[in-house]
């Protein structure tokens, strides 16, 4: 869906550069082996044009690392560092001039990591590399990191919108995901997730008006759209298959999976380059067994899962950090179903994960994703409630606004957290 008029695309324009802005600005810099290990694989790939990340593996922490033959690689998808390579490749040329002007000023330009990551990475290895050395490239991983999720908030609008929202519901879900969800956190560090759940809301606006006008175009597009999204997250997989089957027209599935097909090869590549074979995943050469294992990796208890993830347990889930956007999801289901299946398999393969609240941040990281959609299902949820009779309407306003800044808080809070404030 394209904005309707002069004003909305001014406004839309406005809402992504200041949230770039501001997700740029707020992000402390690394802060964990997991975005360390997707800016390694970014500084091989366009400041060496080496899959191999040999002289940048303390920034894994030893953790999110793959070894073969004698080398190392980062163990994680490659989309991720595949979607920052242009700002990587030229801010991070920059680093040794970053450097120049530090020891010359005595004081760091760019912050390069949180404190937590500062003393992690120096007790494990014996002598690494400076980190205010990296300041360009850092400052790459969140300048493409901020602007994944700037477009991401704008999308939900759009999506929001094609899904028959109003104005408000569009606004109301933009501001939401952006401010009020875990979207607001990892939007400031070069994790997957946001970058995953930005083309796979790209995907669904796409698909959408494909399925209004088929455009031969917007089916290329959104086939493009979900098989980077897959890059970025491998278990969207089943969900991208799904999304073919209930949301591109029938016609139009050839050119959609011709469109998947470029992430999809250039992967491909990559996992040959890095790993020896197309299929061969950086997970296949980590360091630790369960990592090697993805059977024992969704082996968990779906009970557990669901209540880490969408409940209150470990205080890490939708219902503790970000009841408007349980609600969005249940909304989603009920108000946009075809999207809602989407998202379906997806969440159910989180649900059996051994660990569904993540490695370091006890949170719902993993949902990242689908936070666009179910803010989509939040704005649809708020149409609802305005209409109705008028007890039912402020009680339900209310409710809606309460839950909406009751998440504004937890997610600053769950911010402090993560860049160890």
């Amino acid at each position: 869906m394209r904005p309707r008029s002069n004003t909305e695309r001014a406004g839309l324009l406005g809402a992504f550069l200041l949230l770039w802005a501001v997700y740029s600005w707020a992000g402390v810099g690394l802060v964990s082996s997991n975005d360390g290990s997707h800016l390694a694989l970014a500084r091989a790939l366009g400041l060496r044009g080496t899959t191999r990340i040999d002289p940048d593996v303390p920034l894994t922490l030893g953790v999110d690392l793959a070894q073969r033959d004698g080398h190392s690689y980062s163990d994680r998808p490659p989309g991720t560092a595949f979607s920052a390579l242009p700002v990587v490749a030229v801010l991070g040329r920059a680093d040794e001039a970053f450097a120049e002007a530090t020891r010359r000023r005595k004081a760091v330009l760019v912050q390069p990591a949180s404190r937590r990551y500062l003393v992690t990475y120096a007790l494990r290895f014996p002598d690494p590399p400076p980190l205010y050395t990296l300041q360009g490239s850092v400052l790459a991983a969140r300048v493409a990191a901020g602007a994944f999720g700037a477009a991401g908030s704008v999308l939900v609008y759009l999506l929001t919108r094609a899904l028959g929202g109003s104005l408000a519901a569009g606004v109301f879900a933009t501001a939401s995901l952006a401010c009020a969800s875990l979207w607001a956190v990892y939007g400031t560090v070069f994790f997957s997730h946001v970058f995953a759940g930005t083309y796979l809301t790209a995907f669904f606006v796409c698909a959408l008006a494909c399925r209004g006008c088929g455009s031969p175009r917007l089916a290329t597009a959104a086939g493009v759209l979900a098989g980077a999204a897959a890059i970025c997250e491998f278990a969207l997989a089943p969900a991208v298959a799904v999304a073919f089957a209930v949301l591109v027209p029938r016609r139009e599935i050839g050119r959609a999976l011709a469109g998947a097909a470029i992430p999809v090869l250039l992967a491909a590549a990559y996992h040959t380059a890095a790993f020896g074979a197309p299929w061969a995943l950086g997970y296949d050469f980590a360091r630790f067994d369960f990592a090697r294992d993805r059977a024992s990796t969704f082996s968990g208890d779906p009970l557990h899962g669901l209540s880490v993830l969408f409940g209150v347990g470990h205080g890490a889930g939708l219902a503790a950090i970000s009841p408007a956007l349980l609600a969005g999801a249940i909304a989603l289901a009920a108000l946009a179903p075809r999207v809602a299946v989407v998202c379906a398999p997806f969440a159910l393969l989180l649900c059996f994960h051994k660990t569904p609240e993540g490695g370091a941040f006890a949170d719902h990281r993993y949902l990242v994703p689908l936070l666009p959609a179910f803010a989509a299902g939040a704005g649809l949820l708020l149409d609802r409630i305005v209409p109705a009779r008028p007890a039912v309407r402020y009680v339900g306003l209310f409710v809606l606004l309460a839950a909406t800044g009751f998440a504004v808080l937890r997610v600053l809070s769950h911010a402090a957290f993560v860049y160890d404030l």
